[in-house]
């Protein structure tokens, strides 16, 4: 019976092992495929970056999806219905990630015809109907990107891998919080980076990467919730971590 318990356990571990370099790998990929493009068609690049086409579309329905992953896996997992501090967690993320969406599109305005109101024009860098643009963000708070750096650095990067550690991973899953699993962790340290060191003739082109790179992050993250939502905590009745296999310890992890 022992024996039985290590060879799964082993097994499992390979197999989050497996999981954890594919997706990081992915994002290389991904973000190198850029960088590629970037230099081989700087001009293609710059017009599919530019607002309403192809990379922020597509970054706005990233976030969208992801928004509705969250709230599917949180509608297939009793246990976060039953305890109201993880469904405020949830909701946190759910009401993020669509504003998130909104925000890349100015929430439809261009699509839909919609002229901006005076008292919001006044106070918006870019005459539209959104949130990040507005003057005092950039004055009183150092910068949008600032904020939404430490926001993606902070979930994407810095409490997936504090979840590895055992006594933080208990505190984590004690309070129901959900962690983007350290299979997507180059998603948002490769955004960023790309982001910080891509330097374009467009200033602008390299940040609307490091957005998509982002929303691709938190859209797996949601995806992975939803088709499996036991895997958005830890079975928290447990309190011997040696019962646990590696396959429900973090958030996400892949058997």
């Amino acid at each position: 019976m022992e024996s039985g318990r290590m060879i799964a356990r082993t097994t499992s571990y390979r197999s989050s092992i497996v999981g954890i370099l594919a997706g990081n790998l992915a994002a290389i990929a991904i973000l190198a495929f850029f960088a590629v493009w970037y230099s081989i068609s700087p001009g293609s690049f710059h017009y599919h970056c530019q607002e309403d086409h192809v990379v922020e579309c597509l970054t706005a329905v990233f976030f969208l999806l992801a928004s509705v992953g969250i709230a599917i896996a949180a509608w297939r997992h009793p246990s976060i219905r039953a305890n109201k501090l993880r469904v405020v967690f949830v909701l946190c993320w759910v009401l993020i990630l669509f504003i998130f969406a909104g925000e890349e599109m100015s929430w439809l305005q261009r699509q839909l015809g919609l002229e901006t109101p005076q008292s919001i024009a006044n106070i918006n860098k870019q005459n539209e109907i959104n949130l990040h643009n507005v003057k005092w963000v950039d004055e009183y708070f150092g910068g949008k990107y600032r904020w939404l750096s430490l926001l993606v650095l902070t979930s994407g990067v810095l409490l997936p891998l504090l979840g590895r550690v055992r006594p933080i991973r208990r505190v984590f899953n004690r309070a129901g919080l959900p962690v983007v699993p350290v299979h997507y962790v180059m998603f948002f340290l490769g955004g960023y980076l790309f982001g910080k060191m891509v330097h374009t003739e467009y200033t602008n082109d390299a940040a609307e990467i490091r957005e998509f790179a982002f929303a691709l992050g938190y859209l797996l993250f949601a995806a992975h919730a939803s088709i499996i939502p036991n895997s958005m905590m830890q079975a928290l009745e447990s309190s011997n971590d040696n019962d646990v296999t590696p396959v429900n310890i973090e958030l996400g992890d892949i058997s």
